[in-house]
């Protein structure tokens, strides 16, 4: 391996940038992604910060929880996983937990979420 072929002491690998990139994209902090993921948020920070080898399950839970495609976080593809127009991160999993209240409790967060819309529309 030639010298420039090493990663720089203070850099961190590809894999760790992208899951970090990911991350903050969609809003969620190590000490989040960690609970989803069911481990510690030491964890999550060697990840982002170490080369690491994680086995295929957690690199599978890790791009769902991202709502990426493990593809990307390993560098294999540098297109990020397609959205489809659903909201994705801490509201994508809010809006999922409020798809399961019951129905006149779904309608009063409706009601509460599209008049802060509407409020933050009209204020600018």
């Amino acid at each position: 391996m030639k010298n420039t072929d090493k990663l720089s002491v203070n850099e961190p690998p590809d894999f760790g940038k992208r899951m970090a990139e990911v991350r903050r994209r969609i809003g969620l902090t190590q000490v989040e992604l960690a609970k989803i993921l069911g481990v510690n948020q030491q964890a999550i920070t060697a990840w982002e910060r170490q080369n690491v080898a994680l086995r295929a399950e957690q690199l599978r839970s890790l791009a769902e929880a991202l709502n990426t495609s493990s593809d990307y976080l390993i560098g294999i593809s540098d297109k990020m996983k397609e959205t489809s127009g659903s909201p994705s991160g801490k509201v994508g999993r809010l809006f999922e937990q409020v798809s399961k209240l019951p129905r006149r409790q779904r309608e009063k967060v409706v009601a509460v979420v599209e008049a802060f819309v509407q409020c933050k529309t009209v204020a600018g």
